[in-house]
């Protein structure tokens, strides 16, 4: 038995995802199928969704949409001194 060549009788299964490369595989369904779930709503979007995208789109092109700014996290350095602060107001 040559274990470097495949046997003569392997069953592949059509596959019917028509995102995937490959043409069939060796069990019923398709391994990159969950990848295209998770990239895709699993639903059509409403026709709020549609004219809400429809309108970004439209500020994007006139050039009105503004830049969303980060907030400013620099009293973040104060959480660890206040933990260990609180932590020893607890002890005594």
């Amino acid at each position: 038995m040559n274990f470097a060549q495949p046997g003569r009788y392997e069953v592949s299964f059509p596959c019917r995802n028509p995102w995937c490369l490959d043409v069939s595989h060796p069990h019923p369904s398709c391994p990159h199928e969950l990848l295209h779930q998770v990239l895709s709503p699993p639903y059509p979007p409403s026709v709020t969704a549609q004219r809400a995208a429809q309108h970004l789109r439209q500020l994007e092109r006139d050039g009105r949409l503004e830049p969303v700014q980060p907030l400013d996290l620099r009293w973040l350095w104060l959480v660890p001194p206040v933990v260990v602060i609180f932590f020893l107001l607890m002890l005594f």
